[in-house]
């Protein structure tokens, strides 16, 4: 009895002193002589619930063979987990041809393909996250300044166009324009019927009609002088020389022009016009041009 009792101290003694290379060494010999399911308990006890190998390449070594063990029992997904655990530890690691089957070495190519795959897109998605930064920072850092013609105010609706004000600048070209081509059509009526400053070429039938039309042809001239002093005077009292404009508005593509220091082209009406000063024969008046 006393006997029995030693060898069964002697027993546990081995077992308790057993180390997870020694269980890996297990393992490994039942695997390569096709016992997967002796090596299935031994490995999982390694690396399930906590990792008991401290060395990379032995969990390598353990999570190719789990996997392989996991495939010949048909439990694909488990033996794409444990290969997809392995490559994580290095992707450049391979499948011996000498004790892996074809399928092992084909899911384990698979695996490795969808790792090479998932990076990429992650690595696509981080350059683009860090892009974005960047414009965020130039964003906070760049102040877009638009510049003013002063000379636009004597021009409504340019005024009113150039202080933002669109609706002002409709109205004022509608009024203005209805004023100004009825005054003016009016009065070419009259002169290429009547003549220009001839009283008596208005026959005595015509005269209240003729009356009438020259009246009208007045008030439409004052109204026209009317609406266009009060769009000068209003494009004046709401003109400033610079604005500052919203930095958030601007798109990526304007952005990387002003980083890169090029001058986008104007595209817009009122940038493409240019108003000055300009001599004349008889003396001094006001030159519009046009910017291609």
């Amino acid at each position: 009895m006393r006997r029995a009792l030693i060898v069964f101290a002697l027993a546990v003694s081995a077992v308790a002193s057993a180390s997870p290379a020694d269980d890996l060494a297990h393992a490994r010999a039942d695997f390569r002589k096709h016992d997967c399911d002796s090596a299935l308990k031994t490995l999982s006890s390694l690396l399930y619930p906590h990792e008991l190998l401290a060395l990379p390449g032995d969990l390598i070594e353990a999570r190719e063979m789990l996997g392989a063990c996991y495939f010949d029992a048909g439990r694909t997904e488990d033996a794409k987990t444990e290969f997809d655990k392995a490559l994580q530890i290095d992707p450049a690691t391979t499948l011996d041809p000498a004790f892996f089957s074809t399928g092992q070495q084909h899911l384990f190519d698979e695996a490795k393909s969808d790792i090479e795959t998932r990076r990429a897109k992650e690595a696509e998605v981080r350059k683009l996250q860090e892009e974005r930064e960047r414009l965020e920072k130039i964003r906070e850092n760049l102040r877009v300044v638009e510049r003013h013609h002063y000379a636009y105010n004597f021009f409504p609706p340019l005024g009113q166009f150039q202080n933002g004000d669109t609706t002002k600048g409709y109205l004022f070209a509608a009024g203005e324009g209805l004023t100004f081509s009825g005054s003016v059509g009016i009065w070419l009526y009259l002169v290429r019927r009547y003549g220009y400053n001839c009283p008596h070429c208005v026959n005595l039938n015509d005269a209240g009609g003729v009356l009438h039309l020259q009246e009208a042809e007045i008030t439409l001239g004052v109204a026209f002088i009317f609406l266009y002093g009060w769009g000068v005077f209003d494009a004046v009292r709401n003109y400033k020389a610079q604005v500052q404009l919203d930095d958030n508005s601007l798109p990526p593509e304007l952005l990387r022009d002003l980083e890169k220091g090029r001058k986008k082209q104007p595209t817009s009406f009122l940038h493409r016009i240019n108003i000055g000063p300009m001599a004349t024969s008889n003396g001094m008046g006001i030159g519009i041009g046009w910017e291609n």
